[in-house]
């Protein structure tokens, strides 16, 4: 009798276990189907900088409203006839810095004793959260790694700071359409215009040290 009266509990609690079970998978499925969602545009193929957009260059997609960008563009109105800023992917969510209104026509010359030179950043957090734009005069810094050889000469062991002014931003994999998600951007490519001996140091110490810009 006590036998049946324990095995009646625990056949009582794994049925309660399985209802609870159930009640949440309800729940959380409910909750993911009315989820609000909203269409915005992509670039259905991949474009060269400076091509004109036309209709058979973007589609709709529709992302859940939680993973949308605040720059991404839902009007094909604004961006048909324009140009792409930049290099374009094939399914890059197309967002307000995608396109400009002009031909970008770079025949900017550097100013006397300076030059230009190129610095990839491979993460928000060394290029001022990608909150750079061009024209903007910043800091860029340079910071040894840990562990650095010490057969390195002693310039390369110290921490330096450059002022230098951005000449050209171009973004790698934008906002690049997958399902229904979207990622930020994985890299930027920054060209500045500094000092000629500023630039030599940054450019050789691009492997024995951290590059970062402050603002």
């Amino acid at each position: 009798m006590i036998r049946r009266l324990k095995l009646n509990k625990i056949l009582i609690v794994i049925v309660l276990l399985i209802a609870a079970l159930i009640t949440e998978g309800i729940i959380i499925k409910s909750t993911t189907e009315i989820e609000p969602e909203k269409k915005v545009l992509i670039f259905n193929c991949e474009l060269k900088r400076n091509t004109k957009i036309t209709e058979e260059c973007i589609s709709e997609k529709t992302f859940r409203l939680l993973n949308i960008p605040e720059q991404a563009i839902k009007d094909k109105n604004q961006v048909l006839n324009t140009y792409t800023s930049r290099d374009i992917t094939n399914g890059e969510v197309i967002l307000n810095n995608s396109y400009t209104d002009e031909k970008i026509i770079n025949d900017y010359k550097a100013k006397n004793g300076h030059v230009l030179f190129s610095v990839k950043f491979d993460s928000p957090e060394k290029a001022n959260n990608f909150n750079v734009n061009v024209g903007e005069k910043v800091k860029l810094v340079y910071a040894p790694n840990d562990g650095l050889n010490e057969n390195l000469p002693e310039e390369y062991k110290k921490t330096k700071k450059f002022n230098v002014e951005i000449i050209e931003i171009n973004d790698v994999n934008l906002s690049k359409e997958n399902e229904d998600e979207y990622m930020a951007a994985e890299a930027m490519y920054i060209t500045f215009e500094g000092k000629e001996q500023d630039a030599i140091f940054i450019i050789n110490a691009k492997q024995r040290g951290r590059l970062e810009i402050i603002s």
